[in-house]
C-alpha cells in the first residue's frame, strides 16, 4: 500500500472498473471509426474475443504522466501521446491477454484515466487498442479516432 495524493478523486480499484466499462463500449466504436489494417486487424480481433471471453488481463496503476509518455508506451503510439493534455499522475490499465502477459510480457493497449477527475464520465483521457486509438480533449471534450499503423503488443510496464 502507497498513499495517494491529495488530489485524487478516482481510486485505482475505480480506474481498473472504469477502464473496463470503456473497453467494452469503445470497441465497437473504435471499429467503425478507424479502418484497423489487415495486419493490426488480427490482434484487434484476438483483443475482441478475450473482451467477449471475459478474460483480458487488466493492471493498472498510478505513475506520472510524463513518465509514461517518455517511457512507457510503444514508439508507434508516442506522437499521439506527447500533445495530449494529462494532468500530473495518471492511472494507466494495461491491456493484454493471458498467454501474452505471462509468457512474452506484453501488452496490447492501455487505457489512461484521470484520476483527478471529478465524475467517472469525464475522466477519461485516452483509449490504445491494437490498430487504433482514442482520445479526449479535456478543453472541447471532442473524441479523435486514429488508426495506428504497424501497432503490435509491445512490453507491458515492469514494477
Amino acid at each position: 500500500m502507497v498513499p495517494l495524493p491529495p488530489n485524487v478523486n478516482i481510486t485505482g480499484e475505480e480506474a481498473e472498473t472504469i477502464a473496463y466499462a470503456l473497453l467494452v463500449s469503445s470497441t465497437r466504436i473504435a471499429a467503425e471509426e478507424t479502418n484497423v489494417t489487415q495486419e493490426d486487424g488480427e490482434y484487434f480481433n484476438i483483443f475482441r474475443e478475450h473482451l467477449q471471453n471475459e478474460d483480458l488481463v487488466l493492471r493498472t496503476w498510478l505513475l506520472p504522466s510524463e513518465q509514461f509518455k517518455t517511457q512507457y508506451v510503444s514508439p508507434v503510439v508516442a506522437e499521439y501521446y506527447k500533445n495530449l493534455k494529462m494532468p500530473k499522475k495518471i492511472w494507466l490499465t494495461e491491456i493484454s491477454i493471458p498467454e501474452l502477459f505471462c509468457q512474452a510480457r506484453l501488452r496490447l493497449g492501455e487505457v489512461i484515466i484521470d484520476p483527478t477527475a471529478s465524475k467517472a464520465r469525464t475522466c477519461f483521457l485516452a483509449i490504445h487498442l491494437p490498430g487504433c486509438m482514442m482520445t479526449r480533449n479535456v478543453d472541447t471534450e471532442e473524441l479523435d479516432f486514429f488508426e495506428v499503423v504497424n501497432d503490435k503488443p509491445f512490453k507491458h510496464v515492469m514494477r
